[in-house]
């Protein structure tokens, strides 16, 4: 199955975009976007992307610049589906699933009653040093704008093109995790056998587009109703070898993923490699993100914060 986003060039021709599922494209007018919209100024340099997943295809708006609005409502993330109009700047791109034909496209210029843009507004960022030399960033997000905020930070300058795990304790969890790859690999197979009878350690991999299922299971697995994700450039097998000696600090698979879901300093100090990021999704009354790098990595992650705006 896949899907055609279909919009109109200034001089009146039509071009279209297709994917397939597994993929991930970002619109915008920069030229680091995967598909270039550089005729439109009100366009922002990454506006938003398409994601596909599962003969899903799911978009987020990046909230760099203007809201996005699916057959005229505002979003922050929605599941497309076949004839969806979406309007991005002062474009329209109409959606056609699985090779169905798509009605043709205008400029939002010949169209009537287009919706009044909704402000989209930049985050609400504090940091602090730690002692243990960690820089913390806390940033408010609500439920609704998680996972806009995921994708917006996934597809920005310091964290484009990295990976994304979930350290998860897959005994003490109790089941095998739905949303999350679990690598197979128990990063505490060294420990002894009365440990290992109640905790295994995995670092599982997460899949974009990000699910809410995965935060759910993340906040289980957490024993502190908060769920951990580590962004690393490193692809899975590079990662588990790199983080080995790090994790064998610790006894209790119990111990470490708890202290990951708190947060602790000291310990995330042991475990960050250059250009890592250890996201931290409170429980949901706080409606906050909390994420931790080391201090060569804070101004580039600061940066790609501040570049982030959300509808409310």
């Amino acid at each position: 199955m896949n899907i055609i986003l279909e919009y109109s060039l200034p001089q009146g021709q039509s071009r279209k975009v297709w994917m397939s599922v597994n993929q991930v494209l970002r619109f915008g007018r920069a030229n680091r976007a995967d598909v270039i919209i550089d005729f439109d100024p009100s366009m922002a340099d990454i506006h938003f992307t398409v994601t596909g997943q599962a003969a899903e295809w799911h978009i987020a708006s990046l909230g760099y610049g203007n809201a996005v609005f699916v057959n005229g409502q505002a979003i922050s993330y929605h599941l497309l589906q076949h004839g969806d109009t979406i309007q991005a700047g002062s474009t329209l791109f109409r959606v056609a699933i699985d090779g169905k034909v798509a009605a043709p496209v205008r400029q939002v210029a010949e169209v009537h009653h287009v919706p009044a843009p909704v402000e989209a507004k930049p985050l609400t960022i504090v940091s602090k040093q730690h002692a243990s030399k960690v820089v913390e960033f806390s940033v408010a997000v609500s439920d609704s704008q998680q996972f806009a905020f995921l994708d917006a930070l996934a597809a920005g300058e310091f964290l484009a093109g990295h990976h994304w795990y979930c350290p998860l304790n897959t005994k003490r969890f109790g089941k095998p995790p739905v949303s999350l790859t679990a690598t197979g690999q128990d990063l505490f197979a060294h420990a002894p056998d009365e440990i290992r009878q109640t905790d295994a350690l995995e670092v599982s991999l997460v899949t974009r587009p990000f699910d809410p299922a995965v935060i759910a299971e993340a906040r289980q697995a957490g024993r502190a109703n908060a769920a951990c994700l580590l962004a690393s450039p490193l692809p899975t097998p590079e990662l588990l070898e790199q983080h080995k000696i790090g994790w064998a600090w610790f006894s209790r698979p119990a111990i470490l993923s708890q202290q990951l879901s708190l947060g602790s300093s000291m310990l995330v100090e042991k475990l960050l490699l250059d250009r890592e990021c250890l996201l931290l999704f409170e429980p949901a009354v706080q409606s906050s993100v909390r994420l931790m790098v080391s201090p060569a990595d804070s101004a580039a992650l600061q940066s790609s914060l501040e570049a982030i705006r959300l509808v409310e």
